[in-house]
């Protein structure tokens, strides 16, 4: 098992900074090296929680311009029969989840589909490409046994930070509303209804979960408009106290920026009415010392295989959801992972 992480500018986790720049390339091993400075536990979680022990790895710090050098140069890929979802499916899909939406059962439902092309392989070159295309966003690699994760995730899904008087905090991430960039790099258009209500859902969505599992101090930071790539997307930080963070991730996950409101009945939905599963697209990649935890969500990824090249793409519906305006919202998603994938 080995993992590559280059952190979103000014994201960080505070516990590493002792180790490594803020734009180092962290690469971790569960066997130590020769050139391993510090260990930590990570967990990887499927959209669909399972019981996934943290596990112990051996860390380093590199410079972008060596992940060349550290890459792993014998990765045997499996291969793997996934097709795209075709556009009148997936629109039938919404579709589908707009009308139970309507009847108010659910307030949000995120609708995802599949988007395969032929293989590239996920090479040290992909990967720095994608880091120096999206600062703002965690660059990741992962090998998962016999395939290979790789993204530029914007969300962070639980960060550790201290107050002024030292004391641990917690904070989250709701994200949600999508639209793209102008030529001059700000927003093209104001927000529409649909997309204020989405990411006022999300919000809403995580301050009730954490206020259920016992959290305090639950604030919202100001609203702001946060930049991924030539997107644009609505963005709160969340930050909170708690005196359980060992469960948080169990809180949080999945939120309603990747699953949909109440979050287990819309997880249910797509669980019986997706198809495919997403595996690891919606999940988290967590990482833990002692009380401090750094967790981002898996998306705006890809899974590398030995035949092909699959991408995970969603967008959240509400009850004004248009099915083709949602195909053209998980169009633009691909561009992340497709212009560095096809330059």
């Amino acid at each position: 098992m080995e993992l590559f992480i280059r952190f979103a500018q000014g994201k960080m986790p505070f516990f590493l900074r002792p180790f490594g720049k803020e734009d180092a390339v962290f690469m971790f091993n569960q066997s130590p090296t020769s050139n391993s400075t510090f260990e930590i536990e990570l967990q990887v979680m499927p959209f669909i929680a399972v019981q996934n022990d943290w596990m112990n790895l051996c860390g380093q710090a590199i410079n972008l311009g060596e992940v060349k050098t550290f890459w792993p140069k014998s990765t045997t890929l499996k291969s793997n029969d996934t097709s795209s979802t075709p556009q009148e499916i997936y629109e039938s899909y919404v579709a589908r989840s707009v009308e139970v939406l309507k009847e108010g059962y659910l307030k949000k439902i995120v609708a995802a589909r599949r988007v395969r092309f032929n293989a590239v392989h996920p090479t040290a070159k992909v990967f720095q490409a994608l880091c120096q295309q999206y600062p703002n966003a965690n660059i990741f690699a992962w090998w998962n046994e016999d395939s290979c994760w790789m993204g530029a995730s914007p969300e962070l899904l639980l960060d550790t930070i201290k107050n002024s008087s030292g004391d641990l905090m917690y904070s989250t991430d709701a994200l949600a509303g999508t639209q793209v960039a102008s030529s001059n790099k700000d927003l093209s258009r104001s927000w529409t209804a649909k997309e204020v209500e989405e990411h006022q859902l999300v919000t809403d969505g995580i301050v009730n979960d954490l206020t259920t599992y016992g959290a305090t101090k639950i604030a919202p930071s100001p609203l702001t408009n946060k930049r991924a790539g030539h997107l644009f997307h609505r963005f709160q930080s969340i930050s909170f106290q708690t005196k359980k963070p060992q469960g948080i991730l169990d809180c949080l996950h999945p939120t309603a920026a990747l699953c949909g409101l109440s979050r287990e009945e819309a997880r249910q939905w797509i669980i019986d009415y997706e198809g495919e599963a997403r595996k690891f697209y919606g999940g988290y990649f967590a990482l833990r010392q002692n009380k401090a935890y750094y967790a981002w969500v898996n998306l705006r990824s890809a899974e590398f295989f030995d035949n092909c090249t699959v991408l995970h793409v969603g967008a959240g519906l509400t009850k004004d959801s248009s099915p083709q305006e949602e195909w053209l919202e998980t169009k633009e998603k691909t561009q992340t992972m497709l212009n560095v994938l096809h330059s």
